[in-house]
């Protein structure tokens, strides 16, 4: 009965959001220096420090503490901070964060931090927690254990002390953590091992100043970067992970577990806060993302979400360092123990909300906040593809989705993670000396053939995503800085180009075009999907080679070979009979995706996009959420309607399925999969966050950086819509409306130094007024032409009132 009364009054039924800790480094700017054998133009001074224990133990943790004294607080205090694999930073027992961003140790991460907000007066303490996994796992790379540290305190240009780690520093195992534990995932070393924790075991306010860590081993030095394993350095600059604190919507018994729901999918640690009668007291916590038949968690199939936790006598507090993507939490029930309060730190990348967009129709508005929503949950240090079985980088693939989807409501604040993504397929070019690049990296674990490792059409979405990067962000660095990658990259192409057809043929591996394989496409040896990316590919690499490499020589052997596949799809993969396009030769399924794919990069001549369109609507829904995206986005212009009716319907139509968690599936209907193979969280099917502002508004960019955009409203069935986007020449702000009389309002913000197509339905150029005037006596009206039921012109940096009368 009195562990009932507690739960009872106990929670609070709503999220209650909490900054862990201030933006310390709002005044950076996000940067990712080139790999060098520097720190800020410096060589280093600090070694990377261990304990006396072997260099690579599996399931390590280890505490590490330093403690100095100051005169006056500093005005600058700068630090570069690295790890393997990672460490949470504490000083003055206050989180600086987790870091460094998961890297590959040939090019190891070094994040530098303004801790100027952290010090004080007198005794200062900087303490860590590093963990080395001491295996490769399916996003990790096996390298060894270390923690380096080199700061730098300043006060009017006066140096008041270094801070750098040494033989100085002290160091313990802690034992706390039980490392003979497995892993969660028996076959594909998935997230990391089980967590088996003991409270008593663990030293009280080690991360403080005060505490005698007299008993402490002084660290192993070993060695100033670069130093093997960690032979490159690469300093990024980041804003911290944004963390609050969230509380359960309600809870319930099952069997002898409580379960504890928060109402959505997060991403994060659960906190226990518990009072326990009695010492050693053992208790089981599982987290999930579904519930079983009887309401107990599933915590167990795919992926081993347990952990297990001893108390001590009194109160006390736990998280666990695994974080993960889950909604529902169990905890033992034992009369012994009263939990006091349960609660969660969710997290994810410090993106900045620059982007808007709203329209008549709540349910659109609800599935653009959704996709919102499921981007921060698979955005963290780096992009994942889901924050509860893999928390994986894919090299394009789930990132090129992720580039578009988070632009509109992120805008520039996106930008470094796609950068980070870019180059770690640029990095990866160790691994295999042809110039292929992994499609999830870092990595070491499963690179086999027929795996995810290396995957034919992520490699080429990998080039499109340099081009697409370049419209989007407008930045040349990083696109020159990959083009030697790049250029290798798409040479391995040459020898799978088949003789007979001059088409790529037998190219090895798993070809993904649209997964999960729901609806399957017949995949022979010359497959259209595959081709389609390959002219894109060649088409872009084209353009870069061209507009930013200045090399002329080889954009025009590019285009030439984009010219030969082009003609070749035509010729080889195009059925006269059913006027569409064979998934592959030989074959006489034309299914959706392929249809999508000719669409999409211009392989369909004017002539046939009617019937080809009408071919993939009459399929309606037969491809996977993700692809959908491409599918709805190849249509919005020509059928508008159909598309948002598409929207509503399927992605409206998840939110009311009994798994859905408040954020997007991995698929459109994962209750037809295994029980928990499935996730329901996956940020690349968050598709209408990027298309109801690329299609209802109309906005997207045509040149660099936004510097031409194009304004192409569709309407549909809506009655209003409206929204920023914002991009490097500033924001763009698009308005529209169609009042009593049927008139069509468009206000539109262009921004200084940038160009705007405007595109607006209707044939008559008589009945459009711009800023109260006449179409036909405004300069712009003399360039206008018309095309596809649209009056199409140009306006230059202004504001724009525009009506089309009824």
């Amino acid at each position: 009965m009195l562990l009932r009364l507690v739960l009872a009054g106990v929670f609070v039924l709503f999220f209650n959001p909490i900054k862990a800790q201030e933006d310390i480094r709002s005044n950076f700017e996000p940067s990712i220096a080139p790999p060098s054998k520097l720190l800020d133009n410096q060589k280093p001074e600090a070694n990377w420090i261990w304990d006396s224990g072997q260099d690579n133990p599996r399931n390590y943790y280890l505490l590490v503490r330093k403690t100095f004294n100051l005169d006056q607080i500093p005005v600058n205090a700068q630090a570069f901070i690295s790890a393997y694999a990672f460490a949470d930073v504490y000083i003055n027992g206050k989180l600086v964060d987790r870091c460094p961003m998961n890297c590959d140790p040939e090019y190891q991460v070094y994040e530098k931090f303004d801790l100027s907000g952290y010090l004080r007066k007198g005794q200062n303490t900087i303490a860590a927690l590093v963990y080395n996994f001491g295996t490769g796992m399916h996003h990790r790379i096996n390298g060894r254990g270390g923690f380096f540290f080199q700061g730098l305190l300043t006060s009017d240009g006066t140096n008041l002390l270094k801070i750098n780690t040494d033989n100085s520093w002290k160091v313990t195992r802690a034992e706390a953590w039980d490392n003979q534990t497995g892993t969660r995932t028996v076959s594909s070393n998935l997230i990391g091992f089980v967590e088996k924790f003991d409270a008593r075991k663990m030293p009280e306010r080690w991360k403080e100043s005060g505490f005698d860590d007299s008993g402490w081993k002084s660290a192993r030095m070993l060695g100033i970067p670069p130093v093997s394993p960690w032979n490159n350095l690469v300093a990024i600059c980041r804003r911290p992970l944004f963390r609050e604190k969230v509380y359960p919507v309600r809870h319930w018994f099952a069997g002898d577990k409580i379960v504890y729901d928060f109402g959505r999918e997060i991403a994060g640690t659960p906190v226990l806060e518990l009072y326990s009668g009695l010492d050693s007291v053992a208790l089981e916590m599982g987290t999930g993302e579904r519930l079983l038949p009887d309401s107990s968690v599933s915590y167990i199939k795919r992926v081993n979400y347990t952990d297990y936790y001893t108390g001590k006598k009194g109160f006390q507090q736990w998280s666990p360092l695994t974080w993960r993507g889950f909604r529902y939490l169990s905890l033992s029930r034992r009369n012994e123990v009263i939990p006091k309060g349960i609660s969660a730190i969710s997290r994810h990348s410090d993106f900045k909300r620059e982007g808007s967009f709203q329209c008549s129709d709540p349910l659109l508005n609800q599935i653009w906040e959704v996709g919102n929503q499921t981007l921060l949950l698979c955005a963290q240090d780096t992009y994942m593809d889901t924050p509860w079985r893999e928390q994986t980088q894919y090299i394009a693939g789930d990132s090129r989705y992720l580039q578009k989807y988070a632009f509109y409501p992120f805008g520039m604040s996106s930008e470094l993670l796609i950068h980070y993504n870019i180059l770690s397929g640029a990095w990866s070019q160790r691994w295999k000396s042809d110039g292929s690049i992994r499609s999830r990296y870092p990595t070491d674990w499963l690179l086999e053939e027929g795996t995810s490792a290396y995957l034919a059409d992520y490699e080429l979405e990998w080039v499109i995503m340099l081009g697409e990067y370049y419209k989007y962000f407008g930045k040349e660095d990083l696109v020159r800085q990959v083009y030697p990658n790049m250029k290798k990259l798409m040479t391995i192409f040459d020898k799978y180009i088949s003789k007979d057809h001059g088409l790529l043929s037998r190219v090895p591996g798993w070809i993904v075009l649209d997964h999960p394989k729901t609806y399957p496409m017949d995949q022979r040896e010359e497959i259209a999907g595959l081709n389609c990316l390959y002219y894109e590919a060649l088409t872009q690499a084209s353009e870069i080679a061209k507009n930013l490499a200045s090399d002329p020589e080889q954009a025009a052997q590019w285009t030439n070979k984009a010219k030969l596949v082009k003609d070749n799809i035509r010729k080889w993969l195009w059925s006269p009979d059913k006027q569409l396009f064979r998934d592959s030769y030989g074959s006489e399924k034309c299914s959706q995706q392929t249809q999508v794919y000719a669409l999409l990069y211009g392989l369909v001549s004017e002539p046939e996009k009617e019937h080809v369109a009408d071919a993939i609507t009459a399929e309606n829904r037969k491809s996977e959420q993700s692809f959908s995206y491409y599918l709805v986005y190849s249509l919005f212009d020509s059928r508008p309607q159909w598309a948002l009716d598409f929207i509503r319907k399927n992605w409206g139509g998840q939110m009311k399925s009994p798994f859905f968690n408040g954020v997007w599936h991995e698929a459109w209907d994962i209750g037809h999969w295994t029980t928990d193979v499935g996730t329901t969280s996956h940020a690349w099917c968050s598709g209408p966050t990027a298309l109801l502002p690329q299609k209802v508004l109309g906005i997207e960019p045509v040149s660099e950086g936004w510097r031409t955009f194009s304004v192409h409203p569709n309407p549909c069935d809506l009655k209003w819509a409206n929204g920023v986007i914002t991009t490097p020449f500033g924001a763009i702000c698009s308005d529209w409306k169609i009042d009593a009389r049927g008139d069509f309002h468009l206000y539109v913000k262009v921004p200084e130094n940038t160009t705007a197509v405007i595109a607006l339905p209707g044939l008559d150029a008589k009945k459009i007024q711009v800023n109260d005037q006449l179409f036909t006596n405004i300069p712009e009206s003399k360039t206008a032409k018309t095309e596809n039921g649209r009056v199409i012109f140009n306006v230059k940096a202004g504001e724009y009132r525009i009506v089309i009368l009824n």
